[in-house]
């Protein structure tokens, strides 16, 4: 389970805490504190919440934080000859994504870790940082063509996953239908993830979404107009019309028996 990055300041002061706390009476302080600032009772819980902490405070786009937290562990967790561990040498973004990587090709974990980093990318561009949100959703796209890739040739069904436009349309619709945000800023915030997600994507989801969107901006407070909260994506009409010249059935369609043909002399 990932601890919640809210409480991050929180829980390291608290592991510090207690390491002071607790030390053994009959132990050398000097000692005691030589493996670590939470001592030797914490340690291992320390380091382990810091590793999970850093790991999620990156996906989450909070880069500062995590920076700081990375370079804590680095400066206080040291090797016995008091050398930097060498998995601290790597930079943020490699010891961060070191997991997602590596886990990615799981059958079982693999759609979970891709869904979470989509997910992720999706709060990054409501809450202000497109920047992040978008990395993070190059990171889904990216997840997604390992997991692929590791499964080509696999026929066993509930190993597949859809194709990566089709997958980003699901997770994106599912997001702005279904995601459970604060209600006074719930349109406003999804307003904001549709502005920044490409047109692709949103052609690819309107039909689906604008009717139920419509209702929750009206039912806003205060009420929001969905025709600037959520347009029609570029080339709407044109799309549209593509996918009903596709729909029609088949009495709809003209009948080859009518079509005009060429006699030519067929020299």
């Amino acid at each position: 389970m990932l601890p919640d990055s809210r409480f991050a300041d929180v829980l390291h002061e608290a592991f510090l805490e207690l390491g002071a706390r607790d030390r053994p009476k009959d132990e050398d302080e000097a000692k005691y504190f030589k493996e670590g600032p939470a001592g030797r009772l914490y340690k291992s819980g320390h380091v382990n919440f810091l590793h999970t902490l850093i790991r999620q405070l990156f996906l989450e786009g909070r880069i500062q934080k995590a920076e700081y937290y990375y370079e804590y562990l680095r400066d206080n967790y040291k090797e016995a000859d008091g050398q930097t561990k060498e998995m601290y040498l790597t930079s943020l973004e490699e010891f961060a994504l070191k997991d997602y990587w590596e886990d990615i090709v799981s059958f079982k974990q693999g759609p979970r870790l891709i869904a979470n980093m989509m997910q992720v990318g999706l709060l990054n561009l409501i809450y202000g940082r497109p920047k992040e949100g978008v990395r993070r959703i190059r990171f889904a796209r990216e997840g997604h063509e390992k997991y692929l890739e590791s499964y080509k040739g696999d026929r066993t069904e509930r190993r597949r996953i859809p194709p990566w436009p089709e997958y980003k349309a699901g997770m994106f619709r599912d997001f702005l239908l279904h995601y459970p945000l604060p209600k006074k800023y719930d349109m406003v915030y999804k307003a904001r993830a549709w502005k920044a997600m490409d047109n692709q994507t949103r052609l690819a989801v309107y039909q689906e979404v604008a009717e139920r969107l419509a209702e929750l901006c009206r039912e806003s407070d205060p009420p929001l107009d969905p025709a600037k909260a959520f347009p029609p994506p570029a080339g709407w009409e044109n799309f549209e019309a593509g996918r009903q010249e596709e729909d029609r059935a088949p009495d709809q369609m003209p009948d080859i028996r009518d079509a005009e043909i060429d006699e030519g002399s067929g020299g």
